[in-house]
């Protein structure tokens, strides 16, 4: 009995943060909120953390949320020689990270971020459609809100937020520059055509 109060503390400590690190109400956190994957056109499912990529004459189609959810998170279209990881896809956040190519994304859930990454740049939109180029090649990122705008931070630069295409050089010295943006040409013409359609 002299070691009764020191015993309930410690299983009352020890419940608390295991309450916390699992993220339970009860214990200050915001809840579970379990990842939700992605799944391409043919259905294959696609979890937190694994690789997306198409050849050289593919595109993909993700759909990022639950099987038969109407209110799915977001949709991504992938252009040839593209590379992505799926770093979060919760109802909380959806962050993707890009190693190199085109993606073309909406954001469904304007509540909450939706977030595209490359090595030194990160792209977040509320809501809304972005398109995120990686010339990992040139070390030049295009950065191009459609209809919404996009809070962008560069490594080591700054913080910015936009609703005009930009491109950014990611290495030093880091530098960001207006540029334009039109769907309907270029080399790109076909892709954009497919995905927003």
């Amino acid at each position: 009995m002299k070691y009764a109060p020191i015993a309930i503390f410690s299983v009352l400590l020890a419940s608390l943060l295991i309450g916390q690190r699992f993220g339970f109400v009860w214990a200050g956190g915001s809840g579970y909120d379990p990842e939700t994957g992605a799944y391409d056109a043919s259905g294959t499912y696609y979890d937190r953390g694994e690789t997306v990529s198409t050849a050289e004459q593919d595109r993909t189609y993700l759909r990022v949320g639950t099987p038969g959810d109407i209110a799915m998170l977001a949709e991504l279209w992938l252009d040839h020689d593209t590379e992505i990881i799926l770093d979060q896809t919760n109802s909380k956040r959806v962050t993707v990270r890009i190693i190199r190519g085109r993606v073309f994304a909406v954001a469904h859930d304007a509540q909450h971020p939706f977030t595209i990454t490359t090595n030194a740049v990160q792209s977040t939109i509320f809501g809304g459609s972005l398109s995120v180029v990686n010339y990992d090649f040139r070390e030049t990122v295009s950065v191009i809100p459609i209809n919404t705008t996009a809070l962008v931070l560069v490594k080591n630069a700054e913080v910015f937020e936009t609703e005009k295409p930009v491109d950014i050089h990611e290495t030093s010295p880091v530098s960001i520059l207006d540029t334009t943006f039109d769907p309907s040409s270029g080399a790109a013409a076909d892709f954009y055509a497919w995905a927003i359609e």
